[in-house]
């Protein structure tokens, strides 16, 4: 079984997502455009396919972070590297400690 997403052409979102036999029953079957999920990560709706890297982008997770090569919102600030936890702040566009 593969994981096969229908995408708004226009947009790029996944709109649906299924486990089919092949992304060729998708196409011949199903209305819309398919594609197949070829990466070792799960997708649901509201993801991004990338066409030109054949990739796919969970939903922006802030407005101030962006998508690096490996397809994965990075915040602008990268996140402390020690055993406490955080939580991101948009508007400070900071990591607070979580108490």
């Amino acid at each position: 079984m593969v994981q096969c997403a229908r995408v708004d052409e226009s947009t790029n979102s996944v709109l649906e997502v299924i486990e089919s036999k092949t992304l060729k029953w998708c196409k011949k079957y199903l209305e819309g455009a398919w594609v197949k999920n070829e990466t070792d990560k799960s997708i649901s709706v509201g993801y991004t396919y990338h066409p030109d890297e054949n990739k796919f982008s969970s939903p922006r997770v802030f407005d101030s972070w962006v998508l690096d090569d490996n397809f994965i919102w990075q915040p602008p600030t990268p996140l402390p590297s020690n055993d406490k936890k955080y939580l991101w702040d948009e508007d400070t566009q900071t990591w607070i400690e979580k108490q």
